[in-house]
């Protein structure tokens, strides 16, 4: 069970499987403060002239308005949820529209293109289009019964339009922060993750372990004598022969485990709800299928590996450097061979 756990906690944390508009949802309050701000300010001018002027309609359903963006604009100054949802807002914001579509015609319709962009950025797509596909039933209901078929059709096509346009330009910012955060924690030559992202997965393992007893191990991966392949090859054939064992790493594990580039020719791989036997039946794998690849022309590659399971209360640090220990043994005792690493007791760190 606790295994299973684990896993499950692993998998939400997986950063394959964030895309653009998980990313951009972190940054939804802090988008909807800013235009908060604005709206406030720009609306309060409205608020008061239409009180001026007895539009007592239009000027309550506005300053309904007012409030409600000042409300979650001061919760999130504070570093609280907005209480009224950036969604709830689809009904004074059609209500204050209605109204003034009613009142003034024309004029109450083109309130409906910002509200279209407000909801755009601070809704999920799905949910922003959706609001926006019910205010534009609204609208043209409203403007057809007030302002005739030929301008409900100029300001349907309109509407419908900013709704594409602003979809087109919110898929672009969404795919160039994805590429943006994929950049932030891969390795550029190999596309297998960073020693940035190492860091925080490594810790993550450590931190399920603490709270599940969920287990994990390291694997240690060092290609051996790879100066001497630059040397002879050349750099160009070298990068070639990292990014193609750095494939072979990806196919010969699961789909769960993950590979870290953390030196020139060192790979970091993290095993989770694995053992140090499972983890010595996965390296020792990996170790034939390099020893058997055909990476550069009439030279033969082999790796050394150090395995290592982790320990009770160990750090990141004590881990790692058990199973650079390992690796070192694997080294010295002739390469191209794995290394287990001993778990140690517990409060031997």
């Amino acid at each position: 069970m606790e295994s299973s756990s684990a896993a499950a906690l692993y998998r939400a944390s997986d950063p394959d499987r964030d895309d653009g508009e998980a990313v951009l949802s972190a940054y939804r309050d802090q988008i909807f403060y800013r235009l908060g701000i604005v709206a406030v300010i720009l609306l309060l001018p409205f608020v008061v002239n239409a009180f001026l002027k007895n539009r007592l309609g239009i000027a309550f359903a506005s300053l309904a308005l007012v409030v409600i963006f000042a409300i979650d604009v001061i919760a999130i100054r504070r570093g609280r949820k907005p209480p009224v949802a950036p969604s709830l807002l689809i009904v004074p914001v059609a209500l204050a529209i209605g109204v003034t579509i009613t009142r003034q015609g024309v004029i109450g319709a083109l309130w409906a293109y910002p509200a279209v962009m407000l909801f755009q950025f601070v809704a999920s797509r799905w949910v922003a289009n959706v609001l926006n596909g019910l205010l534009v039933i609204m609208v043209i209901v409203l403007a057809y019964q007030y302002l005739g078929p030929s301008v409900t059709v100029r300001v349907f096509v309109t509407l419908v339009l900013t709704m594409l346009f602003t979809n087109i330009f919110l898929g672009i910012v969404l795919r160039l922060q994805e590429r943006l955060r994929k950049l932030g924690i891969t390795d550029a030559l190999t596309g297998v993750y960073n020693r940035r992202q190492m860091d925080k997965e490594v810790g993550e393992a450590i931190e399920r372990h603490k709270r599940y007893g969920a287990d994990s191990s390291l694997l240690l991966v060092d290609i051996d004598h790879f100066k001497s392949v630059n040397d002879e090859v050349g750099h160009a054939a070298g990068d070639r022969a990292l990014r193609e064992i750095a494939a072979l790493m990806r196919r010969s594990l699961r789909k769960l485990d993950l590979v870290f580039r953390i030196g020139g020719e060192e790979f970091l791989i993290l095993l989770p709800d694995v053992k140090r036997v499972g983890a010595a039946e996965a390296a020792e794998k990996l170790r034939r299928e390099v020893a058997s690849g055909e990476f550069l022309p009439n030279r033969k590659i082999t790796v050394s590996i150090g395995v290592g399971e982790i320990g009770p209360g160990e750090a990141r640090d004590q881990w790692i450097r058990r199973i650079d220990q390992a690796l070192y043994a694997a080294k010295d005792s002739g390469r191209d061979r794995v290394v287990i690493a001993n778990v140690p007791a517990p409060g031997s760190n």
